[in-house]
């Protein structure tokens, strides 16, 4: 018994059977990829807010907090507990960075102009 699309030659297809087989196979595999596309879609891409932060005052703060020659706010033990160095050590080594010859460095410059406390107190 022959099928409709079977030829009377035998397994020789038409260029227009294969074609039209091609064209279901791609149809079948584009709606399998749209249904898997619409069960699991793809995660939002959720970008960073800035956070705008006022350094120079938060250095003040620091300077203050630590190191004010009246009354500073914490005590040697809460600076030593928090920096993990001694204020007299961090006091030297702002003494020789304000002594080198630094000024081709860029990030050394930074460090001593804009985020002072930070650079120096934060241990590396």
């Amino acid at each position: 018994m022959k099928d409709h699309y079977s030829s009377s030659s035998g397994d020789n297809t038409s260029t227009g059977e294969i074609e039209m087989n091609n064209a279901v196979t791609n149809a079948i595999g584009l709606a399998a990829l749209f249904l898997q596309h619409v069960a699991n879609p793809p995660r939002p891409i959720y970008q960073r807010v800035p956070v705008e932060r006022d350094r120079a005052a938060a250095n003040e703060r620091l300077m203050k907090d630590y190191f004010d020659p009246i009354e500073p706010r914490y005590n040697e033990a809460s600076f030593r507990r928090r920096f993990r160095m001694s204020s007299s050590e961090r006091i030297s080594k702002e003494e020789r960075i304000a002594n080198s010859n630094f000024m081709h460095n860029k990030e050394a410059h930074y460090a001593l102009t804009a985020d002072f406390g930070r650079a120096l107190l934060v241990k590396s």
